[in-house]
């Protein structure tokens, strides 16, 4: 895929840091069989299953199983406490840097590690299980939404069990000015997004479980630059439920764990990438056709973004909560 020039350099005021977005690649093939536009049919050679059909594609039926699937709504007044028998412990296992890389080589291509030092694995446990980090991708608008609310930006950090059971961290993004912590967050997007530009949004992590992957995350390091405190008494803690994939196959069992916290970075940094994928993605459907009319979503800070009908996007439709739980995990 040709490289897409983006020459771009925002300052950060409040904290006199600088966020720079340049040479964004496209690596997200789209060539699935499936898309976000609604379709109407999905057979013919070349057509794109989209989400109201994701159903029929191979291996994929449980795309349509109500009250098991993802995203949903989080409504905060009715997410409880999570019960004693729930072990929700969060303990993240950071990777021992500098010894994974140079600290200023934090971000490396795909390929470029072929080996991981022991000292390098990065893990999470929870629920008493161990989860290694295999991939992170992105989905705008957010796919998940709190309160009604949507944010322009939605991250998912996939981790994977021995057993091959799925947590995903979700982390919210919203435009603003960084300041404390998201200004390293923000620069650290910046970072990743000049790096891995438009990278699959597919949650199958099948093709991100070889060692050199599992090393290049661990070198990226999301625990120490992007994620929020989620895991100690002094953050703000999680909403927790149990979900799918929010692509085809729909995989079911899926721990969702979905930062409370949300992280501000500038409005500038998210309409370059906006932009850039617009250029170059084949399976996203525009804002307008997915969204627009009487289901334009509600924005909870719209008046940093310029959404734009014809805005290429690739979230999933919120699905239905049915008799799922959603805990409120501090």
């Amino acid at each position: 895929m040709p490289a897409l020039l983006i020459v771009a350099t925002l300052a950060v005021v409040g904290d006199a840091a600088r966020v720079a977005v340049h040479n964004v690649q496209n690596t997200t093939s789209g060539g699935k069989g499936w898309g976000y536009l609604p379709s109407s049919g999905c057979a013919p050679p070349g057509a794109l299953c989209g989400p109201n059909e994701w159903n029929k594609l191979p291996h994929s039926a449980l795309c349509s199983d109500v009250g098991s699937q993802s995203p949903i709504n989080i409504d905060s007044d009715n997410a409880g406490d999570p019960p004693d028998s729930l072990n929700v412990d969060l303990d993240f296992h950071k990777a021992a840097l500098p010894n994974c890389g140079e600290p200023d080589d934090y971000v490396v291509k795909k390929g470029a590690a072929t080996a991981m030092p022991a000292e390098c694995e990065q893990n999470m446990m929870f629920e008493g299980k161990r989860y290694n980090l295999l991939q992170f991708h992105y989905h705008s608008p957010s796919e998940h939404t709190v309160d009604g609310k949507y944010f322009p930006l939605e991250v998912h950090h996939v981790h994977k069990a021995a057993d091959g059971e799925v947590a995903v961290i979700a982390v919210l993004i919203q435009a603003g000015e960084p300041e404390d912590g998201d200004v390293r967050r923000a620069q650290f997007l910046a970072d990743v997004m000049d790096i891995d530009g438009y990278d699959a949004d597919d949650d199958d992590v099948s093709e991100d479980e070889e060692d050199e992957e599992k090393f290049r995350m661990a070198k990226m390091d999301p625990y120490s630059n992007f994620i929020p405190d989620i895991d100690d008494g002094e953050g703000k803690g999680f909403y927790y439920y149990k979900g799918s994939f929010t692509t085809p196959p729909c995989s079911t069992g899926v721990n969702w764990i979905i930062a409370k916290q949300v992280v501000t970075v500038p409005a500038g940094l998210l309409e370059h990438w906006r932009a850039g994928a617009a250029a170059v993605q084949t399976h996203w459907a525009k804002f307008g056709d997915i969204v627009g009319g009487e289901n334009k979503p509600e924005f909870d800070d719209d008046s940093e973004m310029d959404w734009k009908e014809d805005q290429p996007c690739n979230n999933r439709p919120i699905q239905a909560t049915g008799s799922r739980q959603v805990y409120d995990v501090n």
